[in-house]
């Protein structure tokens, strides 16, 4: 009787916390809080002052151009 209780809880533990998951699904919206011309003037700063590479640089400037995002994520080192 016991295990079967128990049995009981964990499934409707796996369902709770499954459902919950599947509940949390959230949509991002990205929105520019600054002028494209500001971000292309604060890139090529950083690209002066050496905090991005040339590559990082104009991957950057063609995505603000795009009107796309400029976001990555770093990639793991190996």
């Amino acid at each position: 009787m016991k295990l079967f209780k128990a049995m009981i809880v964990a499934g409707v533990l796996v369902i709770g916390v499954s459902g919950c998951a599947m509940l949390n699904r959230v949509d991002v919206a990205y929105t520019r809080t600054t002028t494209i011309g500001q971000e292309l003037l604060d890139l090529q700063k950083a690209k002066e002052k050496g905090v991005i590479s040339d590559e990082e640089y104009f991957n950057a400037k063609k995505e603000i151009l795009a009107g796309g995002p400029v976001i990555h994520k770093e990639k793991k080192k190996k």
